[in-house]
């Protein structure tokens, strides 16, 4: 993920250095682990929140995760981002319903830049 442009002009941003590290997937870390308690994932990635939710399909499947809560960005701000519809459609998928907005961060014209999502399992 790289960044695709500032936030806003009051936010203006440069790369200082790029680390690569070796990742995994959610799946892999916590299927292995079993127990029966389900847990609540938290996703703050600077738009790779989608990406991250697909390493977690065999959790969300086996119903390990009860709720979510999630940073949704309503503009193009990273390259490869996932977009607010596809996130939706994706806890949508899982039978996850939408529960409530907790943090709204607007741009200086008023608009909704990002905002904290909570997702609830349904049974």
């Amino acid at each position: 993920m790289t960044e695709k442009h500032s936030f806003s002009e009051n936010y203006e941003t440069t790369i200082q250095r790029v680390d690569h590290v070796e990742c995994t997937t959610l799946d892999k870390e916590f299927l292995a682990y079993s127990s029966e308690n389900k847990f609540l994932l938290k996703i703050d990635t600077q738009g790779s929140e989608l990406f991250i939710l697909e390493g977690a399909r065999e959790l969300f499947k086996f119903g390990k995760i009860k709720a979510v809560v999630i940073e949704v960005l309503t503009s193009d701000m990273y390259e490869g981002q996932g977009k607010w519809d596809e996130i939706f459609s994706y806890f949508s998928s899982f039978n996850f319903q939408f529960l409530d907005i907790m943090v709204a961060v607007r741009n200086p014209d008023g608009t909704i830049a990002e905002f904290d999502v909570i997702f609830v399992q349904q049974y």
